[in-house]
């Protein structure tokens, strides 16, 4: 179980587990496919959301909230950080025993 707030990155084929985490009380980023320049999908609930794009520079404005749960398809500069930081934790959870 998750604290409030905290980050966890997902896979692209992790939709469910990033919805999951979310619902917890997790920030769920989901590094989706990088070549189809699909933006990242960060995954949350609504105050906790806001208060991560808040920190990361992104507009309130631009959550989705027609489903649950809320989140922000986030792209350009933010994302490819993000997507650098899902590769890294892709690395070392291949390389944990």
């Amino acid at each position: 179980m998750p604290e409030p707030g905290d980050e966890r990155f997902f896979r692209r084929d992790q939709e469910f587990d990033a919805c999951a985490w979310a619902f917890a009380g997790g920030i769920a980023i989901h590094c989706r496919d990088r070549w189809s320049g699909a933006p990242v999908r960060v995954f949350g609930r609504m105050r906790l959301l806001l208060e991560w794009g808040r920190h990361h520079g992104l507009d309130a404005r631009a959550v989705r909230a027609r489903r649950a749960p809320a989140y922000f398809d986030v792209s350009g500069t933010l994302a490819e950080l993000l997507i650098r930081s899902c590769q890294r934790q892709a690395v070392e959870d291949r390389s944990r025993p």
